[in-house]
């Protein structure tokens, strides 16, 4: 299996991790039991938007 860091790279772009993210994918790929909670970023953020409901047509 590729590494994560190489995963990271190929699939998303980043070439490092943030925060807490090396320790909790250690211990997935370890296949210990996990939770974490993280807060998403600004991408994240935007993917996670309801798109704005367009409403009635204009009059013409």
């Amino acid at each position: 299996m590729p590494a994560p860091e190489s995963i990271l790279h190929d699939v998303f772009g980043f070439t490092s991790f943030r925060g807490v993210q090396p320790e909790v994918i250690g211990r997935v790929m370890d296949g210990k039991d996990s939770l974490a909670i993280m807060p998403p970023g600004p991408a994240n953020r935007s993917a996670t938007r309801s798109p704005r409901s367009p409403g009635p047509a204009p009059d013409s």
